[in-house]
């Protein structure tokens, strides 16, 4: 199963968020695109997904310093757990 690729303007599309936002969050290091021979940049479905985290967690009100926190491996499975009830709360 070859596994799915997105340009950056689908994820602009997806989560309503910017091309220079997109190129932060690159920058700071908490997202990894792939480049493709064009030098277009590629996001993966794992990339996708952290990027899902971020912007729940900045719309959960965290400031990007505690997304990088959550993010770095050791509070990460909290925040997953706080997204997910506040999912359900709102669904």
């Amino acid at each position: 199963m070859e596994n799915q690729l997105y340009q950056m303007k689908d994820l602009m599309e997806k989560f309503g968020v910017t091309r220079d936002t997109i190129k932060y969050y690159e920058k700071k290091g908490l997202v990894k695109p792939i480049r493709n021979v064009s030098g277009y940049r590629l996001y993966d479905e794992t990339q996708v997904q952290k990027l899902k985290m971020i912007m729940d967690l900045k719309n959960m009100g965290f400031s990007l310093e505690k997304v990088e926190t959550q993010l770095s491996g050791e509070q990460n499975e909290g925040a997953i757990e706080e997204i997910e009830k506040r999912n359900r709360k709102n669904n």
